[in-house]
């Protein structure tokens, strides 16, 4: 079957954190966790990415670049 997709893929990926869980997209983060009570809390934020324009094309660079994002992503989110 050969078809073209019509759309771009998404990807999509996620972390731990106490008592929950962050996932992050590519335009918005968003992480639940579980209060003392039991109820669920939920926090959504937009993204800004590090990697934009030409520093996306240096595969080192852009690597640094997503692990530092992911690092301080993952920081925030505890």
């Amino acid at each position: 079957m050969n078809r073209r997709k019509s759309r771009q893929d998404i990807y999509y990926g996620g972390q731990a954190v106490i008592e929950g869980v962050m996932i992050r997209g590519p335009e918005h983060m968003a992480i639940a966790i579980r209060n003392p009570e039991g109820t669920i809390t939920k926090h959504t934020e937009q993204l800004r990415g590090i990697a934009t324009g030409r520093l996306r094309s240096l595969a080192f660079i852009r690597g640094i670049l997503v692990l530092w994002e992911t690092l301080s992503l993952g920081t925030r989110a505890l």
